[in-house]
């Protein structure tokens, strides 16, 4: 994990099996890791007078291990801190959550990834507010989009909704075998992009145009898009986006 870190220090969930090899397997904390933590802790510290255990992805526990893990939590040894680090905490166990206390971390805000990225590596302006539109502060992507080439994401979505407008099928078809061809990272940023312009939508149709982060490339398509889309639609659409999101990443991890 160390050495993970100092190549990848903003890296994911899948950046780690990545690392060690483990692509095809499902990432889970075992038991036997969960018994490995009580042991560790049951050493004498010697630098400090403390230890502390971090946990990351403890949602990825699996339930034995949870509960192996359970009773040093609510009876810790003295000086003895937990922290753990999670991307679902609605997914721990009940009795996990209740002895603990939630600290939440926000994203980055869009100026502060902006200003991490001018100072870290050569964007042209254009390419970095796209980047910033699609990472959505999430530093770890905006670190992976900048090496990339431009996707063009306003116009396969912009096609891909006027097909769906005109329901011209055989373009539908030849979209979808499209996007079957694109790698992962691409077709998860043509889904978050397609989320982005339906937020960008309801706010044009609000008229809350201050807080739009859309790019001027974009102004004339939403104000055309959004005289055919209500709320009802916009949430529709984001319904149907999400679940083809979670499905995507499922099938992924199969």
């Amino acid at each position: 994990m160390a050495g993970f870190l100092t190549e990848q220090p903003f890296g994911d969930l899948n950046d780690w099996t990545t690392y060690y090899g483990g692509e095809d397997k499902q990432a889970l904390i075992s038991r036997e890791e969960s018994r490995e933590i009580i042991k560790t802790l049951s050493l004498k510290p010697f630098e400090s007078p403390y230890k502390v255990m971090i946990i990351w992805r403890p949602e990825l526990m699996h339930p034995s291990a949870a509960n192996g893990i359970l009773k040093i939590l609510e009876e810790p040894p003295a000086n003895t801190f937990f922290i753990l680090v999670s991307n679902a905490a609605e997914q721990l166990l009940p009795t996990i959550l209740s002895r603990t206390q939630l600290i939440q971390v926000p994203l980055l805000a869009d100026e502060d990834l902006q200003a991490y990225v001018k100072a870290n590596h050569k964007v042209e302006a254009s390419r970095l507010q796209e980047i910033t539109q699609l990472a959505e502060g999430d530093l770890n992507l905006a670190i992976k989009l900048i090496d990339r080439e431009e996707d063009h994401f306003q116009d396969r979505f912009a096609d891909w909704m006027r097909s769906c407008y005109k329901k011209d099928y055989p373009k539908l078809v030849s979209f979808s075998e499209d996007f079957h061809d694109l790698d992962r990272l691409s077709q998860r940023n043509l889904f978050q992009y397609s989320l982005s312009m339906m937020r960008e939508t309801l706010l044009h149709a609000a008229g809350a145009d201050s807080i739009s982060r859309m790019k001027t490339g974009e102004v004339k398509f939403v104000h055309d898009f959004s005289k055919i889309m209500d709320v009802e639609k916009v949430g529709t659409i984001n319904q149907l986006v999400t679940r083809g999101a979670l499905s995507f990443r499922t099938k992924r991890k199969c």
